[in-house]
């Protein structure tokens, strides 16, 4: 048996859904190179289904701020010795730096950059985004993009309450999505002139999820030439954080 060797421990924050929380810990674990138990990563969850709808109180819906039970997640996981925190939410990114004040060992892995740099890397110049109307009505993944010259289409109104029934009605309600509506909302995303659809929700990586598992293969939307998982760039970004190598396959 050969020497473990230490890594830093990371965290992840939960809950928002439930769901979201855990499938980003399964596929942190998916993703780490290791041949034993005690080759993976030390993972702390701490999931809090009890912090308030992100996208309410950003579409004033809603006067109950997440951001107060968000910070009290984020202290857990630092109280607790995690390096590096990664949020299974793309929504709580709203918040920007107030999610991390009072921090001062953590560090937040910020999954609408990260992606925006995988897109940089990619050599993308126009994405299409679904995401919550939270997400999309404040920008806060276009500005990501923008910022590096990545020009962001986000989906007609129409579409954009399809991308909703989809997040809620059926995710967040615990319901099965067999992925068509998603697929055909990446579509016309794509006749728009998207090179890439991301999916910029957690709730939607569920949904690519269990295409997959349903059907028995990677979710893909006609027309679109690739799908890019915000969650899976998240998942990618953590392990390589906590001083972890990734698979030199990773599932897509």
């Amino acid at each position: 048996m050969g020497k473990i060797r230490k890594r830093k421990k990371l965290g992840l924050l939960g809950g928002l859904g439930p769901m979201a929380g855990i499938y980003l810990a399964e596929r942190v674990t998916d993703m780490t190179d290791a041949r034993t138990d005690q080759d993976h990563l030390e993972i702390v969850l701490y999931s809090d289904p009890a912090v308030p709808d992100r996208t309410a109180f950003m579409l004033g819906e809603s006067a109950d701020s997440p951001l107060p039970k968000l910070r009290e997640g984020l202290r857990f996981l630092e109280d607790a010795g995690c390096a590096n925190i990664a949020i299974a939410c793309v929504t709580a990114h709203y918040f920007g730096d107030e999610l991390g004040r009072g921090l001062t060992s953590a560090s937040l892995l910020n999954m609408l950059e990260l992606t925006a740099d995988k897109l940089v890397g990619l050599g993308i110049r126009r994405a299409g985004l679904t995401a919550t109307s939270g997400t999309v009505s404040t920008g806060i993944f276009q500005k990501s993009l923008e910022s590096r010259g990545i020009e962001c289409i986000i989906p007609s109104p129409g579409d954009q309450a399809w991308v909703m029934d989809e997040i809620y009605s059926m995710v967040k309600a615990g319901n099965f999505s067999d992925g068509k509506t998603l697929a055909d909302v990446a579509s016309r995303l794509a006749e728009r002139g998207a090179e890439c659809v991301i999916l910029g929700c957690t709730e939607l990586s569920i949904v690519k999820r269990d295409v997959g598992r349903m059907k028995g293969n990677a979710f893909e939307a006609p027309g679109v030439p690739g799908i890019i998982d915000a969650l899976d760039v998240l998942a990618e970004a953590a392990v390589l954080a906590s001083d972890a190598k990734l698979k030199s396959l990773v599932e897509k």
